[in-house]
């Protein structure tokens, strides 16, 4: 095909396809016609910069920015234009009959266009019913299998399969002969496991309270089964007070031997909840192994001055080592000094001294001894009581707050 053909079914095809105006030169419309069409030209192009200026106020683009646009139009144009040519290109060399005009489908691929959102398909695992998925939540006993997709976790985020989780991993079932002497063996893999569901953030105290009601409930079916009458134990329910007698030696209420307390229990706000939490887990036998954990909880107790859980980090199993860093920031204290605080870390410095022959605290600090002197103003006030108690720390005397406790706490 010689290029005059060529040009011809170009200009033919894309007539149909676009419908534009046909052109027509000056030679043959004449002089008079030729004024006509460039003033028209001249209208259509003022009407376009006026729309143009439109466009802009309403977007509140500059001058600049317009330009820009008008550039990024105008190369738009020219690279759909390019895009057009290669298909015919392609269209006319591949074609067996050079007369038949290019496939009309053809160019729904040089068009624009969305492309539709597709929602993604469900596994077959989304599929199965509520009923099935706990049940392998259950045997599982995977706690991350929530974490697979939304639906999921929407499934197994209800009470009851918390507490069914729970006795799956918390509770040991003895059998009938050896109840009364049984104490579960842990492995190093179930050890992990309760640590890792203590981290849990659907594991709350709340949670926690219930499984134990539903592990005593557990426990009574294999006491009635050999004697009811005689067992006190029937009649007993778990008493969770911060500082009661908790019956902490129940086998079903206790967590694995060196289980991990969960960060989540360290951190303020200190609320009832969480300190009940925190001091239940300290009386099993779970620690933190972590001294960052340990350094930031004291700071943040001491901070908010809260004494119980000032006491429940310097036990043994959390491991808090009072210093006298410790000391100072605790009479120091931006929010006041609490004697009760105070107390708490002198009395634990002090045990360390008689039991283990470890002075960790100096009673003697210039800077303590300095911050009393500057705040003893009056008779018995809080420069007075900080005072007094570093005197008695240093004779080796327990210190006790029981007079002036109610004062500066």
């Amino acid at each position: 095909m010689n290029k005059r053909a060529h040009g011809q079914m170009l200009k033919k095809y894309s007539t149909k396809l676009f419908h534009p105006r046909p052109m027509q030169t000056p030679a043959v419309l004449g002089v008079k016609d030729s004024g006509k069409i460039q003033k028209e030209k001249e209208k259509k192009s003022d009407s376009e910069t006026v729309e143009m200026k439109k466009v802009e106020e309403k977007r509140g683009k500059s001058h600049s920015d317009g330009k820009k646009e008008r550039k990024k139009h105008k190369k738009h144009k020219a690279d759909k234009a390019t895009r057009i040519m290669k298909y015919f290109d392609e269209q006319l060399k591949h074609a067996k009959d050079p007369n038949q005009p290019p496939s009309i489908e053809g160019w729904a691929s040089l068009a624009p266009h969305k492309r539709a959102y597709k929602r993604p398909a469900l596994a077959r695992i989304e599929k199965l019913p509520d009923e099935v998925i706990q049940k392998i939540g259950l045997f599982s006993l995977n706690p991350d299998l929530p974490l697979a997709s939304k639906k999921i976790g929407k499934q197994l985020s209800n009470e009851p399969f918390y507490l069914a989780f729970c006795a799956a991993v918390f509770y040991h079932q003895p059998r009938l002969h050896e109840y009364a002497t049984y104490k579960p063996q842990w492995t190093p893999e179930q050890v992990a496991l309760q640590t890792r569901v203590l981290r849990c953030r659907w594991l709350t105290w709340d949670i926690y309270q219930k499984y134990t009601y539903c592990a005593h409930a557990r426990y009574n079916m294999y006491l009635r089964a050999e004697n009811m009458k005689k067992s006190e134990r029937m009649q007993w329910k778990p008493n969770f007070g911060r500082y009661d007698d908790c019956h902490l030696d129940e086998w079903y209420m206790e967590v694995a031997r060196g289980c991990r307390i969960p960060q989540k229990l360290l951190r303020g706000p200190w609320t009832d909840d969480k300190i009940d939490f925190l001091h239940y887990l300290e009386n099993v036998g779970a620690w933190v192994d972590d001294s960052n954990d340990r350094r930031l909880a004291m700071e943040d107790a001491i901070s908010a001055r809260e004494h119980d859980v000032v006491e429940l980090l310097l036990r043994k199993n959390i491991g808090v080592i009072p210093t006298t860093e410790l000391l100072r920031s605790a009479v120091m204290n931006k929010n006041g000094c609490s004697t009760r605080v105070v107390t708490r870390i002198c009395a634990a410095a002090l045990l360390r001294q008689d039991k283990f022959g470890i002075y960790s605290i100096d009673w003697k600090d210039q800077e303590l001894w300095t911050w009393a002197d500057h705040h003893h103003q009056g008779p018995q006030d809080i420069g007075w009581w900080v005072k007094m108690q570093l005197r008695k720390a240093a004779g080796h005397e327990r210190p006790s707050s029981s007079q002036t406790v109610g004062r500066f706490c």
